[in-house]
């Protein structure tokens, strides 16, 4: 298993290898956003999942998930969240 640790706003960023296909396992937001921030994964078919980051109520969301594509996280609005994303 790897892991990619984000934290603060940022654009699109990659996760894995170019072109590879992954395995979405985790996404852990281990601080809470603020000001309606919003967590962007996607894979090159489309997006996976719209984390709002301030009002979740889980600390770990598993996905175990077949990805196409390298995966890819964006954090856009407000105070962006610490988060760790696990994936293969």
């Amino acid at each position: 298993m790897n892991y990619t640790h984000l934290t603060g706003l940022f654009t699109t960023t990659n996760i894995g290898p170019a072109g590879a296909n992954s395995k979405l396992h985790s996404v852990t937001i281990n601080t809470k956003g603020a000001a309606a921030n919003l967590l962007t994964i996607a894979d090159a078919v489309g997006t996976i999942a719209v984390i709002d980051t301030v009002n979740i109520n889980s600390q770990s969301l598993i996905y175990d998930i077949d990805t196409q594509g390298r995966l890819t996280a964006a954090s856009a609005t407000g105070t962006g969240a610490d988060v760790t994303i696990a994936w293969q």
